[in-house]
């Protein structure tokens, strides 16, 4: 119980970060309503569902009416024993074939969960023990063949694949009989990406299940989930969706976040920055998706992106200081008061927008941000056409 309770500390200090600040004095001490009401307030921040919340606060107030002086570590445990429970039974170890026919794992998500490279690491593990081949079934996305073919020459494995636009089950019927013929233990299936929302797309993965029974009734023994780790509590109504069309056995988790932004992906974060010189990019919107592209974390790196900003603005300062020495006019006849009444209302605004702006990429919800820039760009190019 001890390593659950220190992997559920550990876990909070990577998903509530800063609202962890709060709990850090909670596991030494006797805990009170308020403190229980912070520890649901926090788990709700680091979007650990409202259900698992719920369930974990019900707990620690049950134990609480039962022991006023319930300690701070104690209900830590509580927390850990409701996670444990929730889990139980998931070992993470992939079923296998009862019999001589290759153990199939189809791997299916939305577009740019990491199905692609988590198929790759699957055939490195799976590749000692007993063989594997890796099944390319994603035919409608462009270079996908090409993308999973540097990765199959990479471990050295065979590949089975099909022309762009071919039919994905009968690209899977392909693959099986590949690996059979092979001798092969495993087969992984890189599926095409598909929002689970569209009916005849999630049809086609039924397809893909009936089409590989007719091979092995039981296949595929493993159906699994890839899911970008960025979605939070949103990746449940994905699960739902998946696992009433193709019935799943297990869930990958992607693109887990970085504790903290190196040099290397600060480096590259700026160079985005001055990509966004170029017209139509939002600066924040560039450095924002590329740290996320690198798996950085979405809270600091809006921070960070906005601090990205301060230099250049010191910059243009400075040189505005430098032409005043020389004499130069900097403000034109704008009167004094009304620059400082301007600077005032600027750095009020700016706050206030930058603190906004931090809080909708910690909830997750970009596509806000996303629908701004479209409807901006929509109406600049038509004002510049109505000219």
């Amino acid at each position: 119980m001890f390593s659950l309770f220190k992997r559920f500390k550990e876990g909070l200090k990577r998903t509530a970060n800063g609202a962890l600040g709060k709990l850090a004095g909670l596991f030494s001490k006797k805990i009170d309503p308020s403190d229980i009401a912070l520890i649901e307030e926090t788990l709700i921040e680091a979007d650990f569902g409202y259900e698992t919340v719920c369930e974990i606060i019900d707990a620690i107030k049950s134990e609480y009416k039962r022991d006023s002086q319930l300690q701070g570590r104690r209900a830590a445990e509580i927390g850990a024993e409701v996670l444990a429970r929730i889990l139980e039974g998931s070992d993470g170890a992939l079923a296998k074939s009862a019999d001589s026919n290759p153990s199939v794992v189809c791997l299916v998500g939305v577009n740019g969960a990491g199905k692609t490279t988590t198929a790759a690491k699957l055939a490195k593990i799976l590749e000692a023990d007993g063989g594997v081949v890796l099944g390319a079934c994603d035919t409608f996305r462009a270079a996908a063949n090409e993308q999973i073919r540097v990765w199959a020459d990479r471990l050295g494995v065979r590949l089975v694949e099909s022309a762009h636009g071919a039919d994905a089950a009968a690209t899977a019927w392909d693959c099986w009989q590949a690996a059979k013929s092979d001798g092969a233990k495993w087969l992984v299936l890189d599926t095409a990406g598909r929002l689970h929302t569209k009916e005849n797309l999630m049809g086609e993965l039924a397809k893909i299940r009936r089409v590989l029974a007719k091979n092995d009734p039981n296949a595929p023994q493993n159906s699994i989930l890839v899911i970008d780790a960025s979605l939070g509590s949103n990746s449940i109504s994905q699960a739902r969706a998946f696992h009433k069309s193709f019935g799943l056995t297990g869930i990958i988790v992607t693109k887990l976040e970085k504790e903290s932004i190196s040099m290397k992906d600060a480096f590259i974060i700026g160079l985005a920055q001055a990509c966004a010189v170029m017209p139509g990019l939002s600066r924040s919107g560039t450095t924002i998706a590329t740290g996320l592209l690198l798996g950085n974390n979405k809270a600091k790196l809006a921070q960070f992106s906005f601090l990205m900003v301060i230099p250049p603005i010191l910059g243009e300062a400075l040189l505005d200081v430098m032409k005043a020495v020389k004499g130069e006019a900097v403000a034109g006849d704008i009167p004094a008061l009304s620059l400082v009444v301007g600077f005032i209302a600027a750095f009020v605004s700016g706050c206030i927008a930058c603190k906004w702006m931090i809080n909708i990429v910690k909830k997750g919800k970009l596509i806000y941000f996303a629908i701004y820039c479209a409807i901006a760009g929509l109406v600049t190019i038509a004002c510049t056409l109505l000219k």
